[in-house]
């Protein structure tokens, strides 16, 4: 063998390995993607992304889970433009991490999603599905109310975890039990829980938590105070970021807090104490949700002339409204 001959087979013998060592870092890679999003290969495979749920809703669920943790948080969150991909969530639920990826289940399928849009006004932000979706799967998204007013009925629409003792008439997912295979934690359920408007312009101070955006620690001046008509019998946890619509299914705010110190408890002869929690929720106006997503929508414009005053008389706007 010749010089020559011997060097192109060094060549293809280097090129080689550097191509299996590409294989391999790809394959730790991709593992590491399912891992992060608590969607490991055998779920992937087994399930195809999708889980069982018999009814639809413009509603979804998200969880986040860390890598290498069994700890998982979840919220709600709903359509807010099908042919983008976009949904609407609380912002303390996003927090500050901007390369984290979410899980999101929605009408029996399962996406990857990231955080898009972060208000610095409200408790409220906008994710985006990653990759692949078929839009024309999706319910139309709510349509924004003019306003609303005390004394108006409405609805809270959201995911969240109930315990099995109170699945009694619920619209159970099969997000836990038959996706994770986990029966250890309950199971998500989707409520659909009737209420009032107490207050509009309502001032609430929100608890510092180490997950909360620097504006959930502030003063919500101008959220929507509602006091649900019934007791709910589980926490709330899991229910930010769910839509509240009027009686004509329009968008009328997105809950983000709720009265953790207004529940009870009730104790029956030979039971443990059950605690009830409490009516008060609490909502970012939907206007709010419509000038983030208007602002997302700009600045997504080319910059030509024209999209730059347009960028421009909506910063005034907003400077004004300040």
């Amino acid at each position: 063998m010749n010089s020559k001959d011997a060097g192109y087979s060094l060549f293809l013998l280097v090129g080689a390995a550097a191509f299996s060592i590409f294989v391999v870092i790809c394959g730790f890679r991709q593992e590491g993607k399912y891992s992060f999003l608590g969607l490991n290969k055998a779920n992937a495979s087994q399930n195809g992304n999708t889980y069982t749920q018999d009814f639809k809703t413009e509603t979804a669920a998200v969880v986040r889970r860390k890598i290498a943790s069994t700890k998982w948080t979840n919220a709600s969150a709903f359509i807010l433009d099908k042919q983008r991909g976009w949904f609407a969530v609380a912002a303390h639920f996003i927090g500050n991490g901007r390369r984290i990826y979410f899980t999101l289940f929605f009408n029996g399928r399962v996406y990857k999603s990231t955080s898009l849009k972060v208000s610095s006004r409200a408790d409220v932000a906008i994710i985006k599905i990653v990759g692949d979706f078929d839009s024309d799967n999706f319910p139309e998204p709510y349509k924004f109310a003019s306003g609303t007013f005390v004394g108006e009925k409405v609805r809270l629409r959201g995911f969240h975890l109930h315990p099995s003792d109170s699945w009694e008439n619920k619209r159970l997912t099969g997000i836990f039990r038959q996706y994770y295979g986990d029966n250890s934690h309950g199971e998500i359920v989707f409520d659909d829980l009737s209420a009032y408007v107490v207050r509009v312009n309502a001032s609430l101070v929100l608890p510092a938590t180490p997950d909360r955006i620097e504006v959930s620690n502030l003063s919500a001046s101008n959220c929507i105070e509602l006091r649900l008509e019934e007791e709910h019998q589980s926490s709330f946890g899991g229910l930010s970021g769910g839509a509240i619509v009027n009686m004509n299914n329009e968008l009328v705010g997105i809950d983000f807090a709720s009265d953790s110190g207004g529940g009870y408890y009730v104790r029956e002869e030979g039971c443990p104490p059950k605690y009830i929690f409490g009516k008060m929720i609490y909502a970012v106006p939907a206007e709010e949700l419509k000038n983030l997503k208007l602002s997302q929508l700009l600045a997504e414009q080319p910059i030509t002339f024209q999209g730059l005053v347009r960028r421009g008389m909506f910063m005034y706007k907003t400077i004004l409204e300040k």
